[in-house]
């Protein structure tokens, strides 16, 4: 199994710092997405409840075409960018659905209120890092307590994910090297030890 634990001194308070964040990530268009799909059915399967977003890719003419978010507690889906509607907001190649971003952090606030085991997202990649789209959410969520997470996050930015936010207790699971069931199985086994999850 290829999960590693990577431990980094971070500068949120130590009472915080240890909520775990486990991170599925992968090459660009490896299947990213379709893995930690298939890991929430079996972690909904063992009870768990999740909230958050996924962002599966739209593919037109054999290539990348744009995303859709999908509300995870909700299960409403909103067109998030593309790279063909010059009307919306660019950001680098891609042209950002007002609508769907304003779905995408909604999404993302629900999570800080609602009664669920784990939040996820998908995914955390440059535009966050450059303080765009899901960035001010992912700010919010690592500064409250009781949220462990699911992130999505590009092999080759994932260091500079773990340090931007100071991410001091990370469980990494490999596209292509790690099974969809045995990763909803650490994270369950992580869950349980929660009294959080514990007092339900």
């Amino acid at each position: 199994m290829s999960e590693k634990m990577i431990s980094e001194n971070g500068n949120y308070p130590e009472h915080k710092a240890h909520k775990p964040i486990f991170i599925i990530t992968g090459e660009p268009g490896e299947g990213k997405t379709t893995l930690l799909t298939q890991t929430l059915c079996f972690l909904g399967a063992k009870g768990i409840r999740y909230s958050g977003i996924l962002a599966p890719g739209k593919i037109k003419n054999g290539a990348r075409y744009g995303f859709s978010v999908k509300d995870l507690w909700t299960g409403k889906s909103v067109e998030l960018c593309n790279k063909e509607n010059k009307t919306w907001i660019r950001h680098g190649s891609f042209y950002f659905n007002p609508d769907g971003v304003f779905h995408g952090k909604n999404a993302l606030l629900t999570s800080e209120k609602v009664d669920q085991d784990l939040v996820v997202i998908d995914e955390i990649g440059r535009f966050e890092l450059n303080g765009e789209v899901w960035a001010e959410n992912v700010d919010r969520l690592r500064s409250l307590v009781d949220f462990p997470m699911i992130w999505v996050v590009r092999k080759s930015l994932l260091e500079a994910v773990i340090q931007r936010w100071n991410v001091k207790n990370s469980f990494v699971f490999e596209v292509g090297k790690d099974r969809p069931s045995l990763i909803a199985e650490k994270i369950t086994n992580h869950l349980s030890s929660n009294p959080r999850f514990q007092n339900k």
